[in-house]
């Protein structure tokens, strides 16, 4: 037998059953009996010959260094800027494509401050095989509303739980991050009826999503035939976002009397 294929047997009582596989074809796992292929890439082999510059090792470091000290940190929207490309895009369930100066003014809503006992809860880092200069990696951020979100909205001491979520970040060759996305891999876990980002948050805190059926819509649509947000679009959400406001400081206050 060939140094390469790997021969198991296993037998019971009834049954005698035998697996061949063949790790190495070209980059992929074959397995053979006719029961199917999925076409299973061979990481190690691939990734070893990855032509991107920055190797897999230092780039799954470089991921992690910029997600502490660029986006996941207090005051990113001061401290993100150096590691982004200047044709950066951020791409997630709702939002996106939004580019490097819209990206940082959503990071203003500085969540530090609204969830001090946030935990990002992430793991899985991995190299893409087929795109060299791209992490992967899974989230499942969790925190408990106790302080000012977007220096409007007071504690409503609520839990938050987002579903899982898969992230990656892709690099440039000098180590800038070109692009960002983080989409839902589960909208039927957490507490905030399958939505993450903003919207994911006021679901958490007892809110309805905006105009539902222009989000819907939305995420229906061909990603290539996305845009930046329009003016309508803003506009009602800024209407959307001072009636939350307001809304939810009332509950607060409410509540916060009740106990008193």
């Amino acid at each position: 037998m060939s140094e390469n294929v790997t021969r198991t047997t296993t037998t019971t009582a009834t049954t005698t059953t035998t697996t061949e596989t063949q790790p190495h074809d070209g980059g992929r796992i074959t397995y053979f009996h006719g029961q199917g292929s999925l076409d299973e890439l061979d990481e190690e082999t691939l990734l070893k010959q990855s032509p991107f510059p920055i190797k897999p090792d230092d780039l799954i470091a470089l991921t992690k260094h910029v997600l502490n000290d660029n986006l996941f940190c207090p005051e990113a929207h001061l401290k993100c800027g150096p590691a982004l490309s200047e044709d950066f895009q951020y791409w997630s369930f709702v939002v996106g494509p939004i580019n490097k100066k819209s990206f940082i003014e959503y990071l203003k809503m500085n969540l530090t401050d609204a969830f001090p006992d946030r935990k990002m809860n992430t793991w899985g880092y991995r190299v893409d095989p087929m795109e060299f200069n791209r992490v992967w990696f899974n989230a499942r951020w969790q925190g408990t509303h106790t302080g000012m979100l977007m220096n409007k909205i007071k504690p409503t001491y609520k839990q938050l739980d987002f579903p899982p979520q898969i992230v990656s970040l892709t690099f440039t060759e000098d180590g800038k991050v070109s692009k960002y996305t983080q989409f839902v891999a589960d909208r039927s876990c957490g507490n905030t009826h399958g939505y993450s980002g903003v919207f994911g948050i006021f679901r958490a805190l007892g809110e309805n999503v905006p105009f539902p059926g222009v989000v819907e819509n939305y995420l229906r649509k061909d990603n290539h035939r996305r845009s930046e947000p329009g003016v309508y679009f803003k506009l009602r959400a800024w209407f959307w976002q001072r009636k939350v406001t307001r809304r939810t400081n009332r509950r607060s206050e409410k509540n916060t009397g009740n106990e008193q």
